[in-house]
């Protein structure tokens, strides 16, 4: 069996993935945000964990954040960086600049890395800014025994959730042809290519002669992806196949079909007013 030393191995060291999964762990437990900013002696009230919403990517200008969690009494934004990345100066003053236009009392910037290595850009503003590392989010996770099922919280949000609310949402739109690969991925939920992306969703194009477009009648979430030559990879390859697999969950049927100019060479990105579920 293939060793995970880190959940940053999940994701292949890509900070968007781990992105999405805070913002579904910050809207399913409010108890995350609320043990973070507790070391700087902020309280979260039973008012700000009613009126709780986080937003994933959300753009102002030039600024796009990674999360945004808007509460009562707190405007709090996270910047997420992973490996050895850090969040500079001209970005982080952005955000501060962002920030001090909110109309609740705190406005708090948490600038979360995998290492302690951020640098501290000292400014003159009344927004908090709070240095952290991933390792706080495990000892939360792990003080409260916290759970969720990832899949649940993707399906609760795309169809009817009012907080949880992400700008857009990336959809790897293919073309399968063998009746054999199509059995495979609405019966075994895995597909085989040989190129890699970082999809939340797969959605099979098929063509449409009424309306005479290529649609999307469903969405496939990505669990997970198997790179080729890997133990795992032996269980749906031969050995000299290069394909990646990715492991899908159950499909969610959408009311209205996407209708897009889809690229079999790279994820589209889709907003949330073009999806409808049944």
């Amino acid at each position: 069996m293939e060793k995970i030393r880190s959940l940053f191995d999940l994701y292949n060291r890509k900070e968007t993935g781990l992105s999405r999964t805070l913002a579904c762990l910050f809207y399913s437990d409010y108890r995350v945000i609320r043990e973070i900013i507790k070391r700087e002696k902020f309280k979260f009230n039973k008012e700000d964990i009613r009126t709780l919403e986080v937003y994933y990517e959300p753009s102002f200008g030039s600024a796009r954040f990674d999360i945004l969690c808007l509460s009562k009494n707190y405007a709090i934004v996270i910047e997420t960086k992973i490996g050895l990345n850090t969040v500079g100066k001209d970005q982080m003053n952005k955000y501060l600049q962002v920030l001090e236009n909110y109309n609740q009392p705190n406005k708090i910037l948490i600038l979360l890395t995998q290492y302690n290595n951020q640098i501290e850009h000292i400014s003159n503003t009344n927004v908090c800014v709070m240095y952290e590392q991933w390792k706080v989010i495990y000892k939360i996770i792990k003080k409260y025994k916290i759970s969720i099922n990832l899949s649940d919280e993707f399906d609760s949000y795309l169809t009817g959730s009012q907080n949880m609310k992400i700008s857009d949402i990336d959809i790897w739109a293919v073309v399968i042809n063998k009746e054999s690969e199509i059995r495979k991925i609405e019966e075994s939920l895995v597909y085989r290519n040989d190129s890699y992306h970082q999809p939340i969703f797969i959605g099979v194009r098929e063509w449409n002669t009424d309306a005479r477009k290529v649609l999307i009648k469903k969405l496939y979430p990505v669990k997970e992806i198997i790179p080729p030559g890997t133990p795992r990879s032996r269980l749906y390859n031969s050995d000299d196949d290069k394909a990646y697999i990715y492991v899908l969950d159950k499909p969610l049927l959408l009311e209205k079909p996407i209708y897009k100019k889809f690229n079999q060479n790279s994820a589209i990105s889709v907003d949330f007013s073009d999806i409808e579920f049944a």
